[in-house]
């Protein structure tokens, strides 16, 4: 993936503590510390584009990504890892997880390498396809195929619409409102030192039930 433009750079700027990560992707924190950082003589899984703790907006898609499959099926970091050098070397890409390219060519190879390591049955290999499916659809590619915007509930609001929204470019890349851009933190700050929803709605001019719905994910 080659830095072309000034957005990719935004991209790779370490800008989420992994406490923050965490909450946003609805993860254990001392599980992404232990893919990001590694722990004892296991190795990170996902290797930071900055130094310290902080991921990038990449960093953070990594993570979605294997959220899905470790969410759903208990496999070693270990085997994690082989199969991501497997699909590197197969698609020849350097950052499989955050290229389009693994969403469409990948998933196949990934689930197809992860079924020789873990010698599972067919069922449980076509278990994991869906699952990742699922997840690459909630993340937004630009035309040279790297992520944009990551869509980290599995939420529908009215009109079909994805209801929160992450980007590097909006809020210092907070959860938004999609449409609205206003942080969701800032919606739970104010709930929490005694708004009402009446207050929220008459502050961001949000209907009722986005504020209620927000409130209610990010809970």
């Amino acid at each position: 993936m080659s830095a072309h433009t000034n957005e990719v750079d935004v991209r790779r700027r370490p800008m989420y503590t992994i406490a923050d990560a965490a909450r946003t992707l609805h993860l254990n924190s001392g599980t992404l510390r232990t893919w990001v950082k590694g722990r004892g003589r296991q190795p990170a899984v996902i290797d930071l584009d900055g130094e310290g703790e902080y991921l990038s907006f990449f960093n953070l898609i990594e993570a979605h990504i294997l959220s899905s499959i470790r969410r759903n099926h208990e496999l070693s970091l270990q085997s994690i890892r082989a199969a991501i050098q497997y699909v590197k070397l197969g698609l020849n890409v350097a950052r499989p997880l955050i290229e389009q390219k693994f969403a469409t060519d990948g998933v196949d190879l990934f689930s197809d390498h992860l079924d020789i390591l873990l010698n599972c049955s067919r069922h449980g290999q076509q278990a994991i396809k869906p699952v990742m499916e699922l997840y690459l659809k909630q993340v937004e590619w630009d035309s040279a195929g790297a992520p944009i915007r990551l869509y980290p509930i599995s939420h529908a609001a009215k009109g079909g619409q994805t209801l929160i929204v992450v980007s590097p470019t909006l809020a210092f890349g907070r959860p938004v409102i999609k449409g609205s851009g206003v942080p969701v933190e800032e919606l739970v700050s104010r709930k929490q030192a005694g708004d009402s929803v009446r207050d929220l709605v008459d502050a961001f001019g949000l209907p009722p039930d986005v504020i209620k719905e927000a409130l209610k994910l990010a809970a």
